[in-house]
């Protein structure tokens, strides 16, 4: 069964943790997804995957 909510800034916060620690491990799937695969900096992938720019994308729905 998949349930679907929307999430709330709680939510978010706890997203953004679990990407920015992935992208940690250099043998992670996100971090070979978004790093290694397509050569996207690192710093801008954190940068994407941090909480403040999750919320304002929530905000703003872009």
């Amino acid at each position: 069964m998949i349930a679907i909510k929307k999430a709330s800034r709680e939510d978010i916060r706890i997203l953004s943790k679990k990407l920015l620690s992935l992208l940690e491990d250099k043998n992670s799937q996100v971090y070979k997804d978004n790093v290694a695969k397509f050569g996207i900096p690192e710093d801008y992938a954190k940068k994407a995957f941090a909480e403040e720019t999750l919320l304002k994308a929530f905000a703003t729905g872009k």
